[in-house]
């Protein structure tokens, strides 16, 4: 439960305490650090927890932390993976926080579980789309997002049953990518498309603070948010829908993937990369509108990650080359557009060769301004970047947010 009034006027009697967001109190520490307390939990709501287990207290329900001690099915599985990816983060058990603030008010009962129903929208919404075979085939399938720092998205096959997850970090880049690439047509000032770009660079790298919920960068116009997000939205729907269509096509039942871990993530052959690409649209059978909309998507994401293959040393990663083990972005936008036929959004080679100087020359401008930033560590510092025109008033970490 919340710090109570009085509790909070107790503790900042001790010398040096200063009141934090949400009712929090911050306690300093000998060696110039501070101890942040958020919360006064009732013991017995821990009771016949292990000490392990009751730190899993602050973000899943109790009978969600008994569920984990044995994994009966995909759910369980998934539940275990969103769970795990939160309890050694504090900043991610502070985005929880805020978001279990905001749940609770409503009536309802908190779960890890039912929060992330609210982020059900892109996989229900792109399933919604197939016909009903397959809507049958993928209905009661454990599926979602989770705050794992990874930008991907993946199709599990474990010993608890099959799993797709994608992570929320990848709907954040698709986000700042769509402001950086295309704000220059939404009247997006310059400065902001740059920093934007920046932001989903840092984002790729691991070094952007994973808390866009409490501290946004940026309150965009309605109108501009609505598009970003339509287009976002349609994004996200091809990652899905990729990762579906590796379970749809039987990929997980194939020889020539390899196995990245006992129960985990699979690297699937070139051949089954580029058949999931085109099968995310294809699936989508009887709405010419939606899939129009999922392919076009389908070539942003791959634009973008070509961006990142151009700037893979700014990003601390490895460009992705002709003979690794995963087909480049250039290589996957050339087959699909080739596979689709008169279902690609492209209009030809010429069209695919103007994309890709696009990327070049987005590259190009977002290493030139790492490169005359005054901030050396612009691209490796662990915190937070702005959009200026967006962001009048920087918050300050733990105090105002």
């Amino acid at each position: 439960m919340v710090i109570s009034e009085e509790m909070q006027r107790a503790f900042l009697q001790v010398p040096g305490a200063r009141r934090a967001a949400n009712g929090g109190v911050l306690l300093p520490l000998e060696d110039g650090g501070f101890y942040h307390v958020q919360d006064i939990v009732d013991t017995s709501s821990l009771q016949d927890l292990t000490a392990n287990e009751q730190f899993f207290a602050a973000f899943c329900s109790r009978t969600e932390i008994l569920r984990l001690r044995e994994l009966r099915n995909g759910h369980d599985y998934l539940l275990r993976l969103r769970a795990s990816a939160l309890v050694d983060s504090p900043r991610g058990i502070r985005v929880m926080r805020a978001r279990r603030q905001a749940f609770e008010p409503g009536g309802r009962p908190w779960s890890l579980s039912a929060h992330y129903h609210a982020f059900d929208a892109h996989h229900k919404s792109y399933i919604s789309l197939l016909s009903r075979a397959h809507q049958k085939q993928l209905r009661g399938l454990p599926c979602g997002m989770a705050w794992v720092p990874e930008m991907n998205a993946m199709c599990v096959r474990s010993l608890a049953g099959d799993m797709i997850v994608a992570s929320e970090n990848l709907e954040h880049f698709y986000h700042f990518m769509t402001l950086g690439f295309f704000g220059a047509d939404l009247g997006v000032p310059m400065i902001d498309q740059l920093h934007a770009l920046l932001i989903a660079a840092r984002i790729a790298r691991g070094s952007e603070a994973a808390d866009f919920d409490i501290d946004p960068r940026g309150q965009l116009d309605p109108p501009l948010a609505r598009e970003i997000h339509k287009r976002v939205r349609a994004q996200m729907q091809f990652t899905f829908g990729h990762e579906f269509a590796h379970l749809l096509r039987g990929h997980l039942e194939q020889d020539d993937i390899q196995v990245a871990g006992a129960g985990e993530a699979r690297t699937y052959a070139h051949a089954l990369e580029f058949e999931a690409d085109e099968y995310a649209i294809r699936h989508i059978e009887h709405d010419r509108e939606a899939r129009a909309a999922v392919a076009s998507s389908a070539t942003m994401v791959m634009l973008y990650l070509e961006f990142l293959n151009q700037i893979a040393d700014l990003c601390g990663m490895q460009a992705m080359a002709l003979s690794g083990s995963h087909p480049t972005p250039l290589q996957r936008l050339q087959r699909l557009h080739a596979a689709l036929g008169k279902l690609s959004p492209l209009g030809g080679a010429s069209e695919i060769d103007a994309l890709i100087e696009h990327a070049l020359v987005m590259a190009g401008r977002l290493r030139q301004f790492v490169e005359r930033s005054p901030k050396a560590d612009i691209m490796t510092f662990h915190g937070s970047a702005y959009l200026p025109s967006y962001k009048p008033k920087l918050l300050r970490d733990r105090i105002d947010f």
